[in-house]
């Protein structure tokens, strides 16, 4: 039946707030969003702001209409019907919305008293195996509202796109006087018509004043506040209405590096030893706020277990991993200084504890004097000692189940003739070696690039202390933006001594540094790589928590991830004595043989590398703080330089630049734009093309006669063509006929 616009919405009016008293009106002020798409249903998701002369009760409820329809006028509505919520839920809406028809675009809208919200619009997917040409999509990670405007949302908003991932870190639970301690705290705020008004700083370019609360979160309404405050965000509300979101969480979505039974940011003084409670109300608040299906294809209740599939016809298979509730271990050594495995002194998967055992071993000896030293030799030790740490079979991010999981659905993929597989998850895969800044600086020489070479030389001697008279200057360097933030030179100081020594004796023992990634795991890492590798070289794996940006390879073990730990100590042992604790390899190799010293499952190749490619890597990076803020002592294109350098599988890295990768994926290729940003800290911005990847499905390499091994990846002349739409890119965004004010004046209303 057809029926004009606004007898419908008489209609719809006169339903929508009868639970509520009537004094009371309601309005859309965080948007709306969609989620989950699949080929016949899609969740649309809202929250209705409840207004009145005082804190409305908990218990009143609200029953919102809601349509979808093909038609942006909605002359002719395809699904309709009804929500009631209320203050259990924090006045959250969210449909499974089903029977829809395939491959279509439609609009949607709720509607309460009258009031309209914002229109969004979503794409189906084609069925598994049925064609589809082309998908586009964006890819988001480590979003803090804090330091930064949402720039990357604002502008992957102007693409049609059919979907856009967040692979973790929606949010962040720390305090905002942790993260900006020069604020001062929020005063007290009075009820007035449903909203916290917050203190006008005109004056800032931050825009913590979003925040609700000061501290850090941990209750259920605290959750809520949060995700309440990052929904009023105009950037993330135009993405949000423009397309589908398919996301998982990371850590910050509970707290600081979370595993199953607790988390290094979970205060026990402060916050209760119940880590169990704190991480169920923010699994509460992620449902409620999150535009994510809450049930599985039996009906049974996801919580945890929120991996899961999506199908895009016959070119692509899509699948999302959990690597944190669900199976996650801890990721720390264990912490016996009796243990005789750890003889120097304990470590943790703090960086700082890596490097301070680093040091200690260092004592004073020289940099050029490291080689053929006993201290080489106890580096070399210790990097044994910690890999044979991170292969612990007991040590799990996924567990078997997902394992299973991904072999599933490479089945499916290959059942259904579908040429991509996609792997959406949290956290980088490949090796993350430290800094290597005398490798860059070598590989600068080879190129023929003396200029650069020199300037390099200049400044590592520099933080080194190796020059007469050493300064250290404060970089951050934006190759991409044409401008220096800042450089500010002073004589080297002993805290950056220190940590430009450790980090070098780092990389060029290849010491790992971090255990909460998967190169803490890597036992289990290579289990999900060898179930990779039946996807033929067409996977394709996403990956966001670093705070900076990669291409680079995955390639299958070439040797049994399940080696017991007393043939890595005796493989540790035979290589050391080889000769790499005698005397220091030739660089140019990297010292590929400590790499593996002392891990069964890593190939000894004489290349020092693993077996084929079986699949791409693309981390994504972040709104906020990357390595300018822990490695400004060096120029940011060294870091850059010394990041490739030290990882011999890397294409390419940016380690401190801003922004999102839009990927346009066809049955011949899969093609990232990495863009960034001239400035994240201003209303307006200026997109930039950073890098281009192409990378080809591996049946297709076969046919051109090229090895799986070589030119997987390449770099393409450029990005896509910019979007142009929706005028100059400008943050304050009228998308809506509405007035979106800037965040310096934003007005955090949260229910209750």
């Amino acid at each position: 039946m057809k029926i004009s616009e606004s007898a419908a919405l008489a209609l719809l009016a006169c339903a929508s707030l009868c639970c509520v008293s009537a004094d009371i009106t309601a309005s859309f002020n965080h948007g709306v969003a969609s989620g989950d798409p699949l080929p016949d249903a899609v969740i649309i998701w809202t929250r209705v702001t409840i207004r009145s002369t005082e804190a409305p009760p908990r218990d009143e409820s609200v029953t919102v209409s809601w349509e979808v329809s093909r038609f942006e006028d909605f002359s002719e509505v395809a699904k309709n019907g009804t929500f009631t919520t209320d203050g259990s839920r924090d006045w959250t809406v969210k449909v499974d919305v089903t029977g829809l028809e395939s491959g279509k675009r439609f609009f949607f809208r709720f509607i309460v008293g009258g009031v309209v919200s914002p229109v969004g619009r979503f794409k189906l997917p084609m069925p598994a195996g049925e064609f589809m040409e082309r998908i586009k999509y964006a890819a988001f990670g480590c979003t803090d509202l804090g330091p930064s405007y949402f720039s990357a949302y604002d502008f992957a908003s102007r693409y049609e796109l059919d979907f856009w991932l967040h692979l973790g870190d929606f949010i962040y639970e720390y305090s905002r006087i942790a993260l900006a301690p020069e604020i001062v705290p929020h005063q007290e705020f009075d009820w007035i018509p449903n909203a916290h008004v917050k203190p006008s700083r005109d004056n800032k370019t931050d825009h913590f004043d979003t925040y609700k609360i000061s501290g850090e979160v941990f209750t259920l309404q605290d959750y809520r506040d949060r995700y309440a405050s990052y929904r009023r965000d105009p950037g993330l509300q135009a993405i949000s209405a423009s397309a589908p979101m398919i996301g998982v969480w990371d850590d910050h979505e509970f707290a600081d590096n979370s595993y199953m039974n607790g988390s290094r940011n979970h205060n026990v003084t402060l916050e209760g030893d119940n880590f169990e409670t704190r991480k169920r109300v923010a699994l509460k608040a992620w449902y409620e706020y999150q535009p994510t299906r809450e049930v599985d294809e039996e009906g049974n209740e996801r919580g945890f277990h929120i991996y899961r599939a999506f199908p895009f016809g016959d070119l692509a298979r899509l699948v999302m991993l959990e690597n944190r509730m669900t199976a996650r271990t801890n990721s720390n050594p264990p912490r016996d200084p009796e243990d005789p495995d750890f003889p120097f002194k304990v470590f943790s998967d703090e960086f700082e504890s890596i490097l301070e055992n680093v040091l200690d071993i260092l004592g004073d000896t020289p940099y050029d004097e490291w080689e053929g030293s006993e201290v080489e030799q106890q580096l070399i030790e210790y990097k044994q000692l910690i890999d044979v740490f991170r292969r612990r079979p007991e040590g799990h991010m996924i567990g078997d189940h997902q394992i299973d999981f991904v072999k599933e659905q490479i089945e499916e993929m290959l059942a259904t003739n579908t040429t991509w597989l996609l792997v959406g998850q949290q956290q980088v895969v490949q090796d993350l070696w430290w800094f290597d800044h005398e490798a860059a600086i070598a590989n600068k020489k080879a190129e023929g690039d003396m200029v650069t070479a020199a300037m390099w030389q200049e400044a590592f001697d520099n933080f080194m202390g190796i020059a007469e008279s050493p300064q250290v200057c404060n970089h951050q360097t934006f190759p991409h933006a044409k401008r220096i933030q800042y450089k500010q030179c002073t004589d080297l100081d002993d805290a950056t001594l220190d940590q430009a020594r450790a980090g070098q004796a780092a990389a060029r023992y290849k010491i790992n540094w971090s255990f909460d990634g998967w190169q803490g795991y890597t036992d289990e890492r290579d289990r999900l790589l060898s179930a990779l590798a039946g996807a033929n070289g067409n996977a394709a794996v996403y990956a966001s928590d670093m705070h900076e940006s990669f291409v680079g390879m995955l390639r299958e073990p070439t040797t049994s991830a399940a080696a017991s730990s007393g043939s890595n100590a005796t493989a540790a042992n035979n290589t050391s004595a080889s000769g790499a604790g005698g005397r220091r390899l030739d660089h140019t190799q990297h010292l590929r043989v400590l790499q593996v010293a002392g891990v069964s499952g890593e190939t000894e190749a004489t290349d020092g590398v693993k077996g084929d490619v079986v699949a791409a890597e693309f981390t994504v990076g972040t709104f906020s703080g990357g390595a300018e803020s822990t490695m400004n002592f060096a120029p940011m294109d060294f870091n850059d330089a010394a990041r490739v350098a030290s990882n011999v599988d890397m294409r390419w890295a940016s380690t401190n630049e801003k922004g999102t990768f839009i990927v346009t994926l066809t049955h011949d290729k899969h093609h990232v734009d990495y863009v960034f940003f001239s400035s994240t800290g201003t209303l307006a911005y200026t997109p930039m093309c950073a890098s281009s990847w192409d990378f080809y499905p591996g049946t297709r390499v076969e046919k051109l006669g090229v090895p799986l091994t070589d030119n997987v990846i390449v770099r393409a002349p450029s990005c896509l063509p910019f979007p142009m739409n929706k005028g100059p890119y400008q943050y304050m965004m009228d998308n809506w006929g509405v007035h979106v004010l800037p965040h310096s004046k934003l007005i955090d209303d949260v229910t209750g």
